[in-house]
């Protein structure tokens, strides 16, 4: 949408969705004729569905703003900047093709709100809601464990996130290897999507070797998830 046929401000939030909506349909029905038949056919549904998800945004954004002085002409006076209109179209899309936004809609309105009164940088914009996206409710649980209020850690032992305390000497008497074991294997794909996304990185950890021994996994338990900048930046804007 090109800033000439941006809609004036404040933003009618079923105008813009019937825009999108519209949009999307077709140019789905010119670039692939068989696909765009089925669209056309239920495009009613399609629209409702569409309509539902980013509605169920725009109002977790606004309780994000509700806790605020003067909440209302706030979040006006921001929303008449074109890269915080530009934030939330790009968050809006995001959220309307991700297949698991029913376990990330109130991520999806705290972030997208805190990346507009931030007025973050578009690369920033897109790299977090991107990532967002392609996280799943899993990923999401392991990220909440490097915030603690409104302190966010930059980093986290391994052995911490599966929940094992460290005893003050081995060897590990009480330590119930096979239910570290089991966490530590359910922990380590999302550790590994986090990683390729950029959002951690693991590193030996700087708090020495301690943990028992699990297996093929030993190593990974042993180590240190470290915040990327933008994935603390990912961090900080969530709920």
């Amino acid at each position: 949408m090109s800033v000439a046929q941006r809609p004036e401000y404040p933003i009618k939030a079923s105008e813009f969705i019937d825009v999108l909506v519209k949009d999307i349909i077709k140019e789905t029905s010119k670039e692939f004729p068989v696909i765009g038949s089925i669209v056309r056919i239920n495009e009613a549904v399609f629209a409702k569905i569409e309509k539902n998800r980013v509605k169920q945004v725009l109002q977790e954004m606004e309780r994000r703003f509700q806790g605020l002085e003067n909440n209302q002409s706030k979040l006006q006076e921001l929303l008449k900047k074109p890269r915080a209109y530009t934030t939330l179209i790009y968050g809006c899309d995001q959220a309307r093709s991700d297949v698991l936004l029913d376990s990330k809609v109130k991520d999806y309105g705290c972030v997208i709100g805190n990346l507009i009164e931030i007025e973050a940088e578009l690369d920033d914009v897109v790299e977090i809601l991107d990532s967002l996206r392609k996280l799943s409710a899993r990923d999401l649980k392991t990220l909440y464990q490097f915030k603690s209020a409104s302190k966010i850690f930059d980093g986290r032992d391994v052995k911490e996130l599966v929940g094992f305390q460290i005893p003050t000497t081995p060897p590990f008497i009480n330590a119930d290897v096979p239910a570290i074991k089991k966490s530590m294997r359910e922990l380590y794909p999302s550790l590994m999507r986090l990683e390729g996304l950029g959002i951690l990185f693991l590193e030996s950890s700087p708090y020495g070797s301690s943990v028992p021994n699990i297996g093929g996994l030993t190593d990974k338990l042993d180590s240190f998830a470290a915040l990327t900048p933008m994935g603390k930046k990912l961090v900080q804007a969530l709920p």
